[in-house]
């Protein structure tokens, strides 16, 4: 595959139905869902005249929640992502307990210090 055939089906790849599934229906409730979707590519040709090319392309997606269609009526359902609200709680956690750590070790110096 050539780089114009590569952009080109990384370009078809890139679409709504990414970010937005398809609509389906269960108990009168009409669901769709919805992610974030994040790519990136690039390529290249070989130096100096050399008969070389590469080229590659990558997709993240991640679940953001899903659309809910009851009576007439939308509500957003956000999706929860159990791993990263664990690590944004341990980085808080880590980020609270060195800014406390120097904070002690700062008052220890002032303090022996005499000032």
């Amino acid at each position: 595959m050539n780089i114009p055939e590569l952009i080109g089906s990384a370009w078809n790849s890139i679409t709504a139905k990414r970010v937005y599934g398809e609509p389906y229906e269960k108990g009168g409730v009409v669901i769709i869902p919805a992610g974030f979707v994040w790519g990136g590519g690039g390529g290249g040709d070989g130096l100096d005249g050399q008969r070389a090319q590469g080229a590659g392309f990558g997709i993240v997606a991640h679940p953001t929640g899903a659309y809910e269609i009851k009576g007439g009526r939308v509500r957003w359902v956000p999706a929860i992502d159990v791993n990263l609200l664990i690590t944004a709680t341990a980085a808080v956690a880590v980020a609270y307990l060195r800014s406390r750590s120097r904070r002690t070790r700062v008052e220890s110096r002032t303090t022996s210090s005499g000032v």
